[in-house]
């Protein structure tokens, strides 16, 4: 078995996309979505069901990468899991929204991170969030204000007006650049078709 040793941290306030365009990721083949542990919220498929006193140990052992309560739930990154994905043929994928988790990661891992910026613009993720109906649209607006741009990134995309899986393509056009060749700047897709399918 090879040992992928790149990984995409798909960075991103609420609502600019993360999720979807994880989900064209993986749909590409090379590529794995990381499952987050998480007590509590609303049961979602994109995390592994867990409880505190798990999280407990885990922590105590020095095995959480992240650990955080957002939206009246717990959320935690696991050493383990992230491990086993860096060990198998596909490219793990991370969704963030914090800045300082990109560093921790990048800086507790052994693996080339390509750091990927999704943004849109304030309308577009209100009315996103509005239409799947998340019942703590304050705070996760509040959230969208309060997430810093980063200063450096390997690769921006607008998400306002990009497709998923146009967003998809030119991540994974980034990670074979790298592996493959000197790495070439890549514009951003701006697909003006379907601007709501991207959601978180």
């Amino acid at each position: 078995m090879a040992y992928v040793k790149s990984g995409v941290l798909l960075y991103g306030p609420p609502a600019v996309g993360k999720s979807t365009t994880t989900r064209a990721l993986v749909t590409l083949g090379d590529f794995t979505a990381y499952q987050p542990l998480k007590v509590g919220g609303t049961p979602r498929k994109e995390y592994r069901a867990t409880s505190h006193e798990h999280l407990d140990q885990l922590s105590a052992a020095g095995e959480l990468l992240w650990d955080a309560r957002l939206y009246g739930a717990r959320y935690a990154f696991d050493r383990a899991e992230l491990d086993r994905l860096l060990l198998s043929e596909t490219h793990p994928v991370i969704n963030i929204g914090t800045p300082a988790v990109l560093d921790h990661i990048q800086q507790s891992t052994t693996a080339t991170w390509h750091r990927v910026e999704l943004w849109c613009d304030l309308d577009t993720a209100t009315r996103r969030l509005t239409t799947r109906g998340d019942p703590d649209l304050p705070q996760r607006l509040e959230r969208w204000h309060a997430t810093p741009r980063l200063t450096k990134a390997d690769l921006r995309i607008d998400t306002t007006h990009t497709h998923p899986h146009e967003a998809a393509l030119a991540i994974r056009q980034l990670v074979i650049a790298e592996l493959t060749s000197p790495l070439v700047p890549i514009r951003p897709f701006r697909c003006h078709t379907s601007k709501d399918t991207l959601s978180r």
